[in-house]
């Protein structure tokens, strides 16, 4: 489409319509007539169901794409037909031939195909800002491309008055510059037209004028259909503009009232550089749509669609966990696990911010969606210098406190805490187990993992205890509780098979 828009226009130069554009065109069209068959092989949704009827795919070819494809490749396979067979040794057959190709301008009409493109590409920006650069680009190329094309049209007419025997603007524009017709290139030719034409957009003016009613006729309509696109160009945009400085406003005043608030309240400048910092951090992306809170025509939603919804955000990182993605995998484990992600709870930390401290009662197991912690443990060696263990913890890596599922009255060993703002996904126990006496499958399974969890962690030092699970010792667990459907169920864990714990 984008080849089409770009080099259509430009047949109207006689040094450009040549065998190159012939071989393109060609190609084209070969392309687009299997699109025709593409089309009326692929399926379509309708009311949220996929409908593959050959049947109801031609009905619906019929009603709706058939007359664009009728337009643009009908036209073309005469033309090119006739352009094969034609031997052009002719005038008169040349300037027919010539003619007729004009008609391949019809494929401009599959411009209109590019909504749907364009709709893709927005789809992939998650981001405000983006969108709206994205927007005033679109306007940007939308009026390069008008431009192009009335830039052609401007040349074509004075042709078309050359053959009328009129007087044209082209013939008087060479006369003043003092070039010779025959060192006339194309190039400067098309410079030439494209700048008038971005002086019938614009307040500016330039020596080319037209010559004669045909050309004077075309400049009229083309300052009247400028007044009009221009306009509404301008004003998308303004608009867009607009729109990109409030985003940085609200922000920018937001933070000043915050910045005088602790200045005159005397906040320790350490707590206040944090708070400044969380602030603008949590401003900019609650101003991206990445929540379903944000959006609010998610309300709409049934709430099956809602329940589904919100599994399919949280089951990617689920499925980092070994026991949850065969959960999810199992027959009836998608449906616990879809039914318990209703109860999940997202937290965010600012940098610094304390998420639990050793030898308080644990409440919940975490995944860390975003961001970085840093966990801590302090050994007692029995020496007057106790040792302290530090580790970082990255999303996707590791699991944290997940003991409180399997075992009651669990404490945190260590301390953790955020380096940079993050998001952590938080699971209650109550969220699975309160539904798992519905899924005896599930249940046993969860039974067993449960099982030779507890049995290795009683096979742990009092220095080896931590709240951080690395992925290796939930692979071990896993593989014995996979053993164990081969085995008596139930069988005890013996806790020489799982590698010792270390932070």
């Amino acid at each position: 489409i984008l080849w089409d828009i770009v080099a259509l226009p430009l047949m109207v130069f006689q040094e450009v319509d040549g065998p190159f554009m012939d071989a393109f065109g060609i190609i084209g069209l070969l392309y687009w007539t299997m699109n025709v068959v593409n089309t009326l092989t692929c399926g379509y949704l309708q009311n949220g169901v996929t409908v593959m009827s050959p049947w109801l795919i031609f009905k619906k070819y019929l009603s709706r794409t058939i007359l664009i494809d009728l337009v643009t490749l009908v036209p073309d396979w005469v033309v090119t037909m006739v352009s094969l067979l034609s031997t052009g040794n002719d005038f008169q057959e040349a300037r027919l031939l010539r003619a007729l190709r004009a008609f391949r301008l019809t494929r401009l009409v599959r411009i209109v195909k590019l909504r749907w493109l364009m709709e893709v590409v927005r789809d992939y920006l998650d981001s405000e800002y983006a969108s709206i650069m994205f927007e005033i680009s679109k306007m940007m190329g939308l009026l390069l491309v008008i431009n192009h094309v009335l830039a052609c049209a401007w040349f074509g007419f004075s042709l078309v008055s050359v053959e009328l025997g009129w007087n044209t603007w082209a013939a008087n524009n060479l006369l003043s510059y003092g070039i010779d017709s025959l060192e006339f290139s194309w190039i400067y030719a098309y410079l030439t037209c494209l700048h008038w034409s971005l002086c019938q957009f614009t307040p500016a003016s330039m020596e080319v004028q037209p010559a004669n009613p045909l050309e004077r006729g075309f400049a009229a309509l083309t300052v009247l259909f400028a007044l009009i696109v221009f306009s509404y160009i301008v004003g998308s945009i303004t608009g867009s503009l607009t729109q990109l400085r409030m985003m940085s406003e609200t922000i920018t005043r937001e933070t000043l009232k915050l910045r005088r608030f602790l200045r005159r309240n005397a906040v320790p400048i350490g707590l206040s550089l944090r708070i400044r910092r969380f602030v603008e951090f949590e401003l900019k992306r609650r101003q991206q749509p990445v929540n379903q809170q944000s959006v609010g025509c998610l309300a709409v939603l049934s709430e099956q669609l809602q329940t589904e919804l919100s599994f399919a955000l949280v089951q990617p990182t689920l499925c980092t966990h070994a026991l949850f993605e065969t959960l999810v995998k199992s027959n009836g484990g998608s449906l616990l696990m879809e039914k318990a992600s209703q109860n999940f709870e997202k937290k965010t930390l600012a940098m610094d911010d304390w998420e639990f401290l050793p030898y308080t009662p644990a409440t919940a197991m975490r995944f860390l969606l975003a961001g970085q912690l840093r966990y801590v443990r302090t050994l007692d060696n029995g020496n007057l210098d106790p040792i302290t263990d530090e580790s970082i913890i990255d999303p996707g890596r590791q699991w944290i406190s997940e003991a409180v599922m399997w075992i009651a009255d669990w404490d945190y060993v260590g301390e953790l805490s955020a380096t940079i703002e993050s998001h952590l996904l938080l699971i209650s126990p109550k969220c699975i187990l309160s539904l798992i006496d519905a899924y005896p499958v599930c249940h046993k399974m969860l039974k067993n993992y449960a099982n030779d969890f507890v049995m290795w962690v009683g096979s742990l030092s009092p220095e080896e205890m931590t709240d951080v699970l690395e992925p290796i010792f939930v692979t071990m667990l896993m593989k014995s509780v996979n053993r164990a459907k081969t085995e008596k169920p139930n069988a005890p864990f013996s806790g020489g098979n799982i590698p010792r714990a270390t932070v």
